[in-house]
């Protein structure tokens, strides 16, 4: 398991919820 990709793939999904609800 890659921990940079986790954590990449975690940011991105934290980013984009922000943005949907910011919406």
């Amino acid at each position: 398991m890659n921990i940079k990709l986790h954590r990449s793939l975690n940011s991105t999904r934290s980013v984009r919820e922000a943005q949907s609800r910011r919406s």
